[in-house]
């Protein structure tokens, strides 16, 4: 009975995955985590995989988990388990948003405004294995306006391949800082056979960029460790978001969502198949955010994950 219901959940949330609508990428969740404490990781994300070219465009991660990172003031400043060993890391993250029609070069009243955004991430994972509960917690900096470059990238890769170049750059979002900090909690709720595995997750992130609340699941199946599907639906309490309301600090963009236009309740959605060999693990994913603002329309890109790990020396 335990396996039926699992494998129920497991084909809802698929079926979930393919009607509802991105978010910006993440590797902080156990579907990601290859169990090494040294790792390069590299996650491209792009809306050409779901045939649109809107919203959430595209977004670059790159990410290096190292011992050393531990020896710097980064640690006290991430939260960890108490008495558990944790691993750290860094990230560099690249993400842009764009309206629905790129040939439009006029502000479009209830579109998607246009965004660029540069990130650095410092981040920290601990596990208890004992307890089956995780705790990853990230410091964000970086830049989101004309600054992040978002236009020049566009422009760049639309003209390459032969596709429309962007009009509307030159209304997006003006330069304001982003810090942030985020918390996300993981406790598997279920294990009935090795193949099978159900954690609850929480993440909570507040700062000048987003700020939410999200309770979801992550749904493992499959040769854990070694060849698996995931599914991992979430319901995000939306308090604030700069790629859609703009910089905390410069209120001077020419367009941004108003607060009453804004949902505060989203469901985001993403699933995808991991193969994890000995020392490196590739990943293929589609992620689904319902609509974000009067007006909005759900989206849905897609994306890949590559991961090479170090052994100790």
């Amino acid at each position: 009975m335990r396996i039926r219901l699992v494998l129920a959940l497991f084909t809802g949330c698929f079926a979930t995955a393919s009607s509802l609508p991105a978010q910006e990428i993440s590797a902080l969740g156990v579907e990601r985590d290859g169990q090494r404490d040294r790792a390069w990781r590299l996650i491209y994300e792009n809306d050409f995989f779901a045939a649109t070219d809107r919203y959430y465009t595209q977004g670059i991660y790159l990410e290096r988990l190292h011992p050393a990172l531990a020896r710097t003031p980064l640690r006290h400043v991430l939260l960890s388990l108490p008495s558990v060993r944790s691993r750290f890391g860094v990230a560099f993250g690249d993400e842009g948003y764009t309206g629905s029609d790129l040939k439009e070069s006029a502000i479009v009243a209830g579109d998607h405004p246009w965004a660029g955004t540069k990130q650095l991430h410092a981040f920290s994972i601990s596990q208890d294995t004992v307890r089956h509960l995780r705790l990853s917690s990230q410091l964000t900096i970086g830049l989101i306006g004309q600054g992040a470059g978002g236009r020049e990238i566009q422009t760049f890769i639309h003209e390459r391949t032969g596709n429309t170049i962007p009009q509307g750059w030159h209304n997006q979002i003006r330069n304001d800082v982003i810090l942030n900090y985020a918390v996300h909690a993981e406790q598997r709720l279920l294990a009935p056979v090795q193949s099978v595995e159900l954690w609850g997750t929480g993440t909570a992130r507040a700062g000048t960029f987003k700020s939410s609340v999200a309770l979801g699941g992550t749904l493992l199946i499959g040769k854990l460790g070694r060849f698996f599907a995931y599914a991992a639906p979430a319901v995000d309490l939306v308090g604030y978001d700069a790629t859609l309301q703009g910089g905390v600090f410069n209120k001077r963009s020419p367009y941004t969502i108003s607060n009453a236009d804004m949902h505060r309740v989203v469901v985001r959605q993403r699933a995808g198949v991991v193969f994890r060999g000995d020392r490196f693990s590739v990943e293929y994913f589609r992620t689904h955010v319902g609509a974000e603002f009067a007006g909005g329309s759900a989206h849905r890109t897609g994306g890949i994950s590559l991961e090479l790990r170090q052994a100790k020396p």
